[in-house]
């Protein structure tokens, strides 16, 4: 309707205004709506329209722009794309943090143009809106505020006006205040690429072709037929794969355990080399709980855990491929286990070694020996050997050398772990003889005397108890930074004492080590002699004795633990190749190495940040599509151009009659029916003028009834 009348027309008392008592003049939602300013020349101005194409155009030019935004962000995070390694740089980095101010001021302006229709709505519709929402539409990108005002809680919590009308007009507020503060962390969370390990998806120096091992490469119990069969490693001087290099081994490993860093217990971390032909090459991670001489009796501790050689071969020749096409390989190289059920973590030998040692001077009384493993590995374990039965090695009496060193005498492979309360893989003895005083002992009644004698040859006797565990890691290769294989186990090695005994306490049967085993891997197949002996251990003992720096039984578990880890490494072979892309023959696993940079790129991650920040992103948009439907596409389409900001609200107001509901100096703001108080814009007058309105509403609807008869339109 236009309005074309050039005087002022007469008003009324808001106190008397009631918009419901008459249905032709309680909404002004019907037709289009112009307005004027009576008092000027001012040419008449739309305030509603039921064009379509009107909300069409208005819905592009002020949600549009954000909900692409929006979209775009979606399909760069979803289609994982990437920068290039040199960018961006920071000029491109504060560019898009600018850009995601922007994006942040477009979803205001479209959470703000909703609420605003929503209160238009009601203005000008039957239903009112209460007076302490008129300016939440302006309070969105800085609503704490008002959330916690009590312009906002009084008509929100107990309305005067109709009740379903405004607890879903106090809902669309709180949920577009909380929108609007998580937008901007939310955009700038989605804009900014991620700088991280990204996976290189199809690499041009890929072969097409992965190696493959047996469907599960880790065996529990190992015996003669699980020795590697050399074709990987083949016989080098006469050496099976396990003791080829050892003595490189053992000289990486003498600095570790050392005299010389003996102290109070501790625990002390190193890497043991296993040498190579050619890179990669495969670090053999030992942790050593140590304890001086004077509490040595408690026994010593070792662990050593190593990733499987198969993995450092196949890491090798994907390093030399890509070095022939690419002439630098990626930042990062990872490998996992590809079977029928998807990726899964390699798995690694973990082998603690805990040895006790006990001194003896042939010949003597006694019938058996007792070592004590206290509160380490075990818990109160104590092993008793028989001298006469399992120690008949001990009849002979070592050899009267009179110096102060520990010499190397037997080595023996027990087979006692099944008699024992613990879980056990293996248990050897290593015996050592050196000079010491001998001690005689004389009983007197209840008196016992101790005799101080001459040096004799003694025997230094060290029982190592050993568990092993599969356990698993990841591993990865860094060839830019070293050509050393890393993994990393789900706990820090220091930890591995703590992990051992809560397998023990669940009663997890640790992997099995058979005495032809622990033989055979150091025996080569061609040898001649009827005494098949792995000469390892006598190697190891040679080490630990003699005129070397160390405690023999610390030596002796570092040695153990480290050869034991490096032998189970080699227990698995490569049996074939295997054609990328295909699914995994399920009598076997794929050894799948992927590739990595570290870049920027777009990408979820399995982040819960980042679906958050997009969840906090798409709801607007949803909304907005809603907003579309209801305005668009609806039989009666709607719009609504007037007071689109708090200026042409006050400047509405201010032209309108003083309602009588608004009392004292104050206009009652400290009070919160104040709040909760109708405001409509209606007509006024002759001449037809648009007037804000504040009344109290005579009585309470009841659900679903409208005022006057008239029955509600909702819309957003």
């Amino acid at each position: 309707m236009s309005h074309k009348g050039q005087q002022a027309a007469p008003t009324q008392s808001a106190g008397d205004l009631s918009p419901w008592t008459d249905p032709t003049t309680s909404t002004l939602l019907g037709n289009d709506l112009m307005d004027k300013c009576v008092g000027n020349n001012e040419p008449l101005k739309k305030v509603c329209s039921n064009s379509r194409s009107s909300a069409l155009w208005h819905f592009i030019l002020f949600h549009l722009p954000a909900m692409l935004v929006t979209l775009t962000l979606l399909i760069l995070h979803v289609t994982n794309i990437r920068w290039d390694p040199s960018h961006p740089t920071a000029d491109e980095r504060a560019a898009l943090q600018f850009a995601a101010k922007a994006h942040e001021s477009l979803i205001l302006i479209s959470l703000t143009d909703i609420l605003l229709h929503r209160i238009r709505y009601g203005l000008l519709g039957r239903n009112g809106v209460p007076l302490g929402f008129l300016s939440s539409p302006f309070n969105i990108s800085f609503s704490v505020r008002y959330l916690i005002s009590q312009e906002f809680w009084s008509p929100a919590l107990n309305p005067t006006a109709k009740r379903l009308f405004t607890t879903v007009t106090a809902a669309m507020v709180l949920l577009f205040a909380l929108l609007g503060l998580a937008a901007g962390p939310s955009s700038a969370i989605a804009m900014i690429p991620l700088y991280d390990w990204w996976e290189i998806p199809s690499p041009r120096f890929s072969s097409g072709y992965s190696a493959v091992v047996e469907q599960d490469p880790y065996t529990m119990k190992f015996e003669s037929q699980h020795i590697p069969k050399y074709k990987t490693c083949g016989l080098v001087d006469n050496q099976t794969c396990v003791n080829q290099n050892l003595s490189m081994i053992l000289q990486t490993l003498k600095p570790l355990i050392s005299l010389s860093e003996m102290g109070p217990e501790t625990i002390r971390l190193g890497n043991v080399s296993a040498p190579s032909s050619s890179p990669p090459y495969r670090p053999i991670t030992l942790s050593q709980a140590t304890w001086d001489s004077e509490t040595s009796f408690m026994g010593q501790l070792a662990y050593a855990v190593t990733p499987m050689d198969f993995i450092s071969e196949t890491l090798g020749i994907d390093t030399d491929m890509i070095e022939m096409i690419d002439r630098e390989p990626p930042t990062l190289m990872r490998s996992e286990a590809l079977k029928l059920s998807g990726k899964e973590k390699w798995k690694q030998p973990l082998v603690a070694v805990h040895c006790s040692e006990v001194r003896w001077q042939p010949p003597s009384i006694e019938t058996s020996l007792t070592f004590g493993f206290e509160e380490r590995l075990y818990e109160n374990l104590t092993v008793s050997l028989g001298i006469n039965d399992t120690l008949d090695l001990l009849k002979s009496t070592p050899e009267n050398i009179d110096d102060e060193y520990f010499h190397p005498l037997t080595t023996t492979i027990l087979d006692i772990q099944h008699l024992l309360p613990a879980p056990i893989s293996a248990s050897m003895l290593f015996t050592f003889s050196f000079m010491d005083a001998n001690y005689s002992t004389i009983v007197q009644s209840d008196n016992v005397t101790i005799i101080d004698g001459d040096n004799v040859p003694t025997m230094d006797i060290n029982l190592c108890l050993v568990q092993a565990r599969w356990v698993e890691a990841d591993v990865w290769l860094y060839p830019k930074e070293s050509l050393e294989i890393r993994s990393h186990l789900g706990f820090p090695l220091s930890d591995a004492m703590q992990y051992m005994r809560q397998k023990s306490d669940n009663h997890e049967v640790p992997i099995e080590m058979t005495d032809k085993w622990l033989r055979d891997i150091g025996v080569p197949p061609n040898s001649a002699s009827t005494r098949r002996e792995n000469p390892a251990y006598r190697q190891g003992l040679n080490f630990c004795g003699g005129k070397s720096d160390f405690y023999p039984s610390s030596c002796v578990t570092s040695f153990l633990a480290v050869y034991l880890a490096n032998a189970l490494s080699h227990s698995t072979d490569i049996k074939g190749d295997f054609e990328t892309g295909r699914s995994p023959d399920p009598n076997s696993t794929v050894i799948n190495n992927t590739y990595f940079e570290h870049i920027y790129a777009y990408g979820f991650r399995e982040s819960t940040i980042i679906l958050l920040a997009f969840t906090a992103l798409l709801i607007p948009a949803f909304i907005a599509l809603i907003h579309l439907a209801l305005t668009v596409f609806a039989r009666q389409p709607w719009l609504c151009f007037a007071w689109g900001d708090i200026g042409q609200l006050l400047t509405l107001a201010l032209r309108s009659k003083a309602s009588d509901e608004l009392y004292n100096a104050g206009a009652g703001v400290q009070r919160s029916q104040t709040w909760k108080l109708v405001t409509v814009v209606r007509e006024i007058g002759e001449g037809g003028q648009l007037e804000m309105a504040v009344c109290a509403p005579m009585t309470m609807p009841r659900r679903g009834q409208g005022y006057a008869g008239v029955e509600e339109q909702e819309a957003i």
